[in-house]
């Protein structure tokens, strides 16, 4: 059994731009089917607003304004699964600048804060040394370089927790967004 090919039905007026930049056609008096076309018009400017309520909905129309259904519809369908493909990198993109919160503050916590605390207790040992003698002031100024190393050693882990705030996968993440 052999099938052939019909060619295309090609309408007969060219889309027009409006001053609302909708495309509509214009179809002579009967050529085609004016009110199929114009309810394919309003289902396609719903779907600009988001409104996807008529899709797979079927017209009472000719042969060629159905198939123009079903591309819209097609179109329809492929809109809504953009929408929800942003809408789960939102999320994911949500969810890791969650992890990467809670990584810093349980970093901070375990290894800034007791490092300052650590800092602050040796100073005040170094105060208590000058305090009860003047002639341990050896033992304190050996005590406050340490104090000095070690406040060196905690401003380099600042500053490398600084620098991973926005680790490479955020900063990927975020130039995909500003590229689409």
């Amino acid at each position: 059994m052999s099938t052939t090919k019909r060619p295309r039905a090609r309408s007969k007026a060219p889309a027009t731009r409006t001053a609302g930049a909708t495309a509509k056609a214009s179809v002579p008096p009967g050529d085609g089917d004016p009110d199929a076309l114009c309810e394919l018009q309003r289902r396609a400017d719903a779907m600009t607003r988001g409104d996807f309520s008529a899709l797979g909905q079927t017209l009472d129309a000719s042969v060629e304004a159905e198939a123009l259904r079903r591309t819209i519809d097609v179109m329809g369908a492929h809109l809504q699964q953009a929408q929800r493909s942003i809408h789960d990198y939102v999320a994911s993109s949500t969810a890791a600048q969650e992890a990467e919160r809670t990584r810093l503050a349980r970093e901070l916590h375990d290894d800034t804060v007791q490092q300052i605390i650590a800092l602050g207790q040796g100073i005040e040992r170094a105060q208590r040394l000058l305090d009860r003698d003047s002639s341990q002031a050896m033992q304190a100024i050996e005590r406050l370089k340490m104090l000095r190393e070690t406040t060196t050693s905690l401003v380099q882990s600042l500053r490398a927790i600084i620098g991973n705030l926005r680790p490479p996968a955020l900063e990927s993440l975020d130039w995909c967004l500003l590229c689409s």
